[in-house]
């Protein structure tokens, strides 16, 4: 009643034990640990950017822990764009841009990983 429609027929092929790729454990291990990493940077970022946006008191402790947590990643980001004002509430682009450099700094990280690792032809 539920099947496909559609046959996937995958032959099979055992490769010889020379030609199979090299498993290595430890790449997984780095990629998941920059993950990481990044993962808290991003965390970190969106933080500041929800309360920025919302309009957190800087007198309120969180917030405090919250920039002083930042400094260090938005240090260099600070007044680099302008401030969008709707209405209330203000986007500071500056911080946007810096989670758009940081996730391609992640990519470019991932990608130099990878390709170190690549087992080579011989």
């Amino acid at each position: 009643m539920f099947r496909s429609r559609y046959v996937y027929e995958v032959p099979e092929r055992r490769m010889p034990i020379d030609e199979r790729p090299v498993r290595r454990p430890f790449v997984g291990t780095l990629l998941s640990l920059v993950n990481i990493v990044f993962a808290v940077i991003y965390a970190i970022i969106g933080i500041r950017i929800v309360l920025e946006v919302l309009g957190a008191s800087d007198a309120n402790r969180f917030k405090q822990l919250v920039d002083r947590a930042s400094a260090p990643l938005l240090g260099m980001f600070e007044n680099l764009l302008p401030s969008w004002h709707i209405g209330r509430f203000d986007l500071p682009l500056s911080y946007l841009f810096a989670l758009v450099i940081y996730a391609v700094i992640h990519y470019v990280i991932q990608r130099v990983i990878l390709a170190v690792t690549r087992p080579r032809a011989l």
